[in-house]
């Protein structure tokens, strides 16, 4: 379940490295509209095929923890 308050943005869409690592390339806060003192809350959806939660052949997808941010000037 996903629940959202009306304001949901996707940033960006990276592939991860072979050791699953991946990393943003753009400033989160202009690409998501940010200015100082919003509160924004922050968090990564990525599929998982190594190991699904579901079993082998099945490519979920799952998010990360959340982070809440305070942007400052």
């Amino acid at each position: 379940m996903r629940c959202t308050d009306g304001g949901l943005k996707r940033l960006q869409v990276r592939f991860a490295d072979s050791a699953g690592f991946s990393r943003t390339t753009i400033e989160i806060g202009a690409a998501g509209g940010a200015v100082a003192g919003d509160t924004l809350h922050y968090q990564l959806w990525y599929r998982s095929t190594t190991a699904p939660p579901c079993g082998p052949g099945v490519h979920d997808f799952n998010t990360s923890n959340g982070y809440v941010l305070t942007w400052g000037p």
